[in-house]
């Protein structure tokens, strides 16, 4: 098969969305961060969806996934203990140690734009794994990957919503708001 390679672009009003066929490579958005234009990259391999970044040593990308798709993350926003219960919304990404941690979302923030509270990484089982670069690929840039089985990534759904974010050791930036997350549909 034939890979393809696609650049989307950011436009606000509009959602975007992957239709790419499996084996294909899309490139997102992930923001701006520390004055830098970041990408995540998305392909179907063997049974796999598999998220790439390349970022600076030491940063790392989340993906958050409305399993519910209703739009808003966990059981609703704030810290409320009621709201502390696992969801169907959930979250990838790595610990500090370099492994997967796959979590349920508990509550969004206030203003539902991010994620305010999660499970532990342990409370979500996941067949997924890190995968992690061999040192400085170019202009000090280490490859960082999520590698999830497509089943457990959609779950019964034909598409999955997510939100990329990106944290530099000391902030966060998200791209795509609950109420137009990236679209990736599943490939058949």
């Amino acid at each position: 098969m034939s890979s393809l390679l696609a650049v989307v672009s950011l436009m606000a009003s509009t959602p975007i969305q992957s239709t790419q066929p499996p084996r294909s490579q899309l490139e997102v958005p992930a923001g701006n961060l520390s004055g830098r234009d970041l990408t995540v990259q998305y392909e179907f391999i063997d049974g796999q969806i598999v998220f790439i970044a390349l970022l600076p040593e030491g940063w790392s990308f989340s993906l958050n996934v409305d399993g519910d798709q209703n739009g808003v993350w966990g059981n609703g926003n704030g810290t409320d203990p009621a709201l502390m219960t696992n969801s169907e919304d959930y979250t990838y990404g790595s610990t500090k140690s370099g492994y997967l941690c796959s979590q349920y979302i508990y509550t969004g923030s206030a203003d539902y734009l991010s994620v305010n509270a999660s499970s532990a990484c342990s409370a979500r089982p996941s067949r997924g794994h890190m995968i992690l670069g061999p040192g400085a690929i170019a202009e000090e840039l280490v490859s960082s990957a999520v590698s999830v089985p497509i089943a457990e990534f959609f779950g019964t759904h034909s598409d999955a919503r997510i939100q990329i974010c990106i944290f530099n050791t000391k902030n966060w930036s998200c791209n795509f708001s609950p109420s137009s997350l990236f679209r990736i549909i599943r490939p058949l």
